[in-house]
């Protein structure tokens, strides 16, 4: 008998995170779940640790930082060999309860025409809560998550899906069988762009994609280091944006291209007026990398 789903956590310096999200899960009573993780950042104490932490865990070591597209191929295979039937991937900034991973899997389930789902996002600021559903085009767009009024998601709540091109990597549920049919994700990306890519790629192939009303997962993204979303983070969205254009753009190459290398150029003048050295760093280095297609793995320039 197949068992229903894994949960794929990667991990990269982020022990207290995931560790606390294996706990969550690990207590749900209800689902039949595997919890697969990815080591990104192996060293004897973390193996030690990830493992002392509950011995239920299927813990995979990837010998190195390979990334989020590599690390979650991993996982995927993993939970292949497992023999379930979906697979969840999960960022271990995001709290999903039982209930509504329940009511992600029911979608999913209950929808034939959708292959990939996630859920509501759910994020605190200022003390104000608010709500995300779906995302745009990454070439096309800079602030590409769609937010949704309360208003407008609770006119919606009668609607169990609400069909959309992209969808949010905070936690992608798809069917085992859609991900073999896809193959892995990009591992050029490294971080950021690979599930802009992965729905891209399954739109064209005719999957369908959806966001599940119904469900909420909460996305505490302000649990990352300043240092880290300052450099890091923006050197790789800004960066994948020029290797997504070259995948599904080849015609508006050009503008979409200096597009974006204007965006950064902008960005680190910017940055460099309020003495933000580091953040005009990235960007530069961004725009330079984008544009003579140097991707994949570039964390010892800013760790």
């Amino acid at each position: 008998m197949s068992l229903s789903t894994a949960i794929v956590l990667l991990h990269w310096r982020n022990t207290n995170q995931l560790t606390e999200v294996v706990r969550r899960v690990h207590s749900w009573s209800h689902h039949d779940v595997e919890v697969i993780v990815v080591d990104n950042d192996p060293s004897p104490d973390s193996s030690s640790l990830l493992k002392m932490e509950d011995e239920r865990l299927h813990y995979v070591n990837a010998g190195k930082n390979l990334g989020f597209g590599a690390g979650c191929n991993l996982g995927v295979e993993t939970a292949r060999a497992l023999g379930v039937e979906n697979v969840l991937l999960l960022n271990c900034d995001a709290r999903l309860d039982e209930n509504n991973f329940g009511r992600l899997i029911d979608t999913l389930n209950d929808n034939n025409q959708i292959d990939f789902v996630s859920p509501v996002i759910c994020e605190q600021r200022a003390g104000v809560e608010e709500f995300y559903v779906g995302a745009k085009d990454i070439a096309h767009h800079q602030i590409t998550r769609e937010k949704m009024s309360p208003e407008k998601l609770e006119r919606l709540g009668d609607g169990e899906i609400l069909e959309t091109e992209y969808i949010s990597g905070t936690a992608f549920l798809g069917r085992l069988k859609t991900f073999d049919t896809l193959g892995p994700l990009d591992a050029a990306y490294f971080f950021s762009g690979e599930i802009a890519d992965y729905c891209r790629r399954a739109r064209d192939a005719g999957f369908g994609l959806a966001v599940a009303l119904k469900a909420r997962v909460v996305h505490f993204s302000d649990e990352t280091p300043g240092a880290v979303r300052n450099t890091l983070y923006y050197y790789y969205s800004l960066r994948n944006r020029f290797l997504f254009v070259r995948k599904h753009y080849p015609q508006k190459r050009i503008g979409l291209t200096v597009k974006w290398a204007l965006v950064g150029i902008g960005f680190s003048l910017k940055n460099i007026i309020r003495m933000r050295f580091g953040a005009a760093r990235a960007a530069l280095l961004a725009v330079l990398h984008g544009t003579i297609g140097k991707f994949g793995f570039q964390n010892d320039r800013f760790v």
